[in-house]
């Protein structure tokens, strides 16, 4: 499979590219994936995931250093934009301040007006704010906060507020065979992908303006792991119609990664199984953002009861600075 959608790096974000390359910055890809695993960080954010960096590596040319005993890793967007990635260590001999820093230093040196990170996690907003020595803009966006489950509430199915899940449920009890995805059956992923393709304008796909699903799919066949990722094969009448992918990210937090269906409304019926018979030992689940698409914003409000994790757009610069 080829992959083919990558962000075309314009003028300015080839200066930057270059100069942080010269500072030490590598490319991050697929084959990345053992250091980002062996990295410990305290987050809880889908988006932060080794998992996620290494399957959306290739779409935004990302690169990465470690800084500070703090791995940072720079994203280049179609629409111009650099950010910065703190992957905020468990216990560092460096305080946040060191490293902003640094990262502006490095930002004001590659030629942007400002260090932008992206994304911070809500819990941390006011160690960002407590950094000295700056011009300051904290953003939050909504359509890119993330929808936190408690397991045990996606197979709750007593009450009204369930009586949608248990009449989806019903439906496919008696006439869906679910089994585990493993890597030696990863293919069919990608051709419930490819079917699902079919009904969708590739343009809607675009996470934040880049990337594509299906690129992103066949990455995660490159670093899928048995003894680290999970994941479901659905099937009707002994058809493959949907899968999901997730792994544990902490103790007790579950992420999940992918979760296509080619059947109206199976994907709430495999969810129902993933935490039922295969999360027992978890407390929660990071289930992404919607992205602001109204089907799935409406799947995720309706699955069960949730908590939006908040991601902020975080924005240091200094009147002084002559780019």
């Amino acid at each position: 499979m080829r992959l083919k959608t990558r962000v075309n790096l314009n003028e300015a974000q080839e200066k930057t590219y270059s100069v942080l390359a010269q500072n030490g910055f590598e490319p991050m890809e697929a084959g990345s994936f053992p250091f980002l695993y062996a990295y410990r960080a305290d987050n809880q954010l889908h988006e932060l995931s080794a998992t996620t960096c290494a399957i959306w590596a290739f779409a935004y040319r990302a690169i990465y250093k470690m800084i500070h005993s703090c791995l940072t890793s720079v994203w280049f967007y179609r629409d111009g934009k650099v950010f910065f990635y703190v992957h905020r260590p468990q216990s560092s001999e460096y305080s946040l301040q060191e490293i902003v820093d640094t990262l502006y230093r490095l930002a004001i040196e590659s030629g942007l007006d400002s260090l932008q990170l992206w994304p911070v996690e809500e819990r941390f907003l006011d160690d960002y704010k407590a950094v000295e020595g700056y011009d300051t803009e904290f953003e939050n966006n909504e359509n890119m906060s993330e929808y936190k489950y408690r397991i045990l509430d996606i197979v709750k199915l007593e009450g009204g507020a369930n009586q949608n899940k248990r009449t989806i449920l019903k439906k496919y009890f008696d006439r869906a065979n679910i089994i585990s995805l493993k890597k030696s059956n990863f293919d069919i992923c990608l051709d419930i992908e490819e079917e699902w393709c079919k009904t969708e304008d590739c343009d809607s796909c675009y996470f934040y303006g880049s990337g594509c699903a299906k690129d992103s799919l066949f990455q995660m066949l490159t670093i899928f792991d048995d003894n680290i990722h999970r994941g479901l094969l659905g099937f009707i009448d002994g058809k493959p119609v949907a899968y999901s992918i997730w792994d544990k990210i902490k103790p007790g937090y579950y992420v999940t990664y992918f979760a296509k269906s080619i059947v109206k409304n199976f994907t709430t019926y495999l969810y129902y199984v993933m935490a039922k018979d295969h999360m027992q030992d978890g407390i929660f689940l990071n289930n992404g953002p919607d992205m602001g698409k109204e089907g799935l914003r409406n799947f995720k409000r309706h699955l069960s009861t949730y908590e939006l994790c908040g991601k902020y757009l975080c924005t240091f610069r200094k009147q002084d600075v002559q780019c």
